[in-house]
């Protein structure tokens, strides 16, 4: 599914990322940790197309045999859109909308009518237990609940990839939990593949490979 070599990130003097290969199948879950300042969430951006790496001969970066480095920016962002879905330490969700508004924005963005966005992402409440909190605004949901809101926001538009940067850092324990045995659902479900980026080493462990990242460099 990713086939992405020689990747190499630099920001201003400073190289985040030295030459970084990564592979990822479909329908597989992998988890990458390491300190902080390793290049983690760097990398996770490049490989979700928010970022672009160092442009070298040498490199080479593909999602589903698309070629991500030869695509103009407006293209890249339809390509994100409608193939990644990414879940964040803090979920963005906007406030001033309910979780059913929160959840259909990106595919009002792919150009999906109203009324079936709102079925959709009425589906997912349910599916992640929120069906009672459908018209809720994030200021009226427990933390578990606005991360479930996130997730379910990131699943809309059916990814074949979701990309996770430490999804339960500002959960307590049991919500933690709780999270992490929904993302490893999600692959049931779904069929996703998934990256986890995190600290978690509980979390970390249960994927099917676990990377580590130090200095810009697996180790």
């Amino acid at each position: 599914m990713i086939k992405a070599n020689h990747i190499y990130k630099t920001y201003d003097d400073t190289t985040i990322l030295k030459d970084i290969s990564f592979s990822l199948n479909s329908s597989e879950i992998i988890s990458i940790v390491g300190p902080s300042g390793a290049g983690k969430t760097s990398l996770l951006h490049i490989l979700g197309t928010l970022d672009k790496p160092d442009k070298k001969s040498e490199t080479h970066f593909t999602i589903n045999g698309t070629d991500m480095l030869s695509l103009s920016d407006r293209a890249l962002s339809a390509f994100r859109n409608s193939t990644l879905g990414f879940v964040f330490q803090s979920n963005q969700l906007l406030p001033e909308f309910s979780a059913t508004e929160n959840i259909c924005m990106p595919a009002l963005i792919k150009g999906i009518n109203q009324n079936e966005a709102n079925k959709r992402a009425l589906e997912l409440l349910d599916y992640f237990d929120l069906a009672n909190k459908a018209k809720h605004k994030p200021t009226m949901l427990s933390g578990g609940e606005q991360q479930r809101v996130a997730v379910a926001r990131a699943l809309i538009n059916s990814p074949s990839l979701v990309l996770a940067d430490e999804p339960s850092g500002n959960l307590d324990a049991v919500a933690a939990t709780q999270l992490h045995d929904m993302f490893f659902d999600l692959r049931k479900t779904f069929g996703a593949s998934i990256i986890l980026v995190t600290h978690n080493k509980a979390l970390a462990s249960r994927a099917d490979r676990m990377l580590t990242l130090v200095n810009g460099q697996w180790s």
